[in-house]
């Protein structure tokens, strides 16, 4: 089980999984809900990481008590250490196990400029005005992400699991949006299958947010099997209250309702594991 920083915007887990002989008759339902139960043990750990990366507000490539922090939580954990990974002083690598595939998690953990913010008030209200924040919410993907690599790291020592392949080709999918990103990782998972990959899309009535054409032409490139759902903007009122309840925390990116209507109209078509990018459209322009 690998972790890796990608980059000083990006924490990724990755876990490497082979299932051993003695396993094979393992059900992989028993050993996600076992995994389940883990997560659910360490509850507060997680309110803990979420509420201590909010506390330290560190900008990109500056985030050296949050490294620190999470990297110390790691190494509790048994999983070692490297530091300075691909030049950066605050990329890291942690790593548990050995094997392949190697699976990967990613979430940011840098904060913004300007977006300083009271903890658990729902309006602009900064501690420091001006100053760097978490107000954009990237301080609860350490929490999901480090929880998550302890629980799975847990099960698969109980049962001597030296590695896992966690997903089937048949129920693999990506979230197209039609950016960079996610046409990137639509062509590459295309390619690495050799066979056509599910991709999805969110459009939206509002012909100013809605990138359906984009993401129609890559689908269109890639002879991607395409499902499309338009959003309307009554249900999405509707779902807000629960999407608030998942997230747990005041949360101000507004991708969160088109990514939950995008994983449910995967789980609709069969698809349990959904590929997705961020990142690349800021950096390079994106379309």
């Amino acid at each position: 089980m690998r972790f890796r920083r990608a980059h000083p915007l990006a924490l990724t887990l990755l876990v490497s999984m082979f299932l051993t002989a003695s396993l094979a008759a393992q059900s992989r339902d028993q050993l996600r809900d076992e995994v389940q139960q883990e997560v659910k043990g360490m509850a507060k750990l997680s309110q803990e990481i979420v509420d201590m990366v909010f506390s330290f507000s560190e900008l990109g490539f500056q985030e050296r008590w949050t490294v620190e922090y999470i990297t110390g939580i790691l190494s509790n954990e048994g999983f070692s250490i490297q530091m300075g990974a691909a030049g950066m002083p605050t990329g890291y690598i942690a790593t548990w196990g050995s094997g392949h595939p190697v699976v990967g998690i990613m979430g940011d953990i840098d904060g913004l400029p300007e977006t300083s913010q009271k903890p658990g008030v729902a309006y602009h209200d900064p501690l420091i005005p001006g100053g760097p924040g978490h107000g954009e919410g990237h301080n609860s993907a350490p929490a999901v992400d480090v929880v998550a690599a302890i629980a799975t790291k847990r099960v698969m020592e109980r049962h001597g699991i030296q590695g896992r392949d966690g997903w089937e080709p048949n129920k693999l999918g990506v979230f197209l949006s039609g950016g960079l990103d996610s046409s990137t990782i639509l062509g590459m998972a295309t390619q690495a299958q050799a066979q056509p990959i599910k991709s999805f899309t969110i459009s939206f009535e509002a012909d100013e947010y809605d990138e359906l054409h984009y993401a129609s032409a890559a689908a269109r490139h890639f002879a991607s099997p395409h499902a499309i759902y338009r959003v309307k903007p009554a249900e999405t009122a509707d779902l807000i209250g629960q999407i608030a309840r998942v997230y747990d925390e005041p949360f101000g990116n507004s991708s969160a309702v088109p990514t939950y209507f995008c994983a449910k109209l995967a789980r609709e078509n069969g698809v349990t594991l959904l590929l997705a990018g961020d990142g690349g459209d800021e950096l390079f322009a994106g379309n």
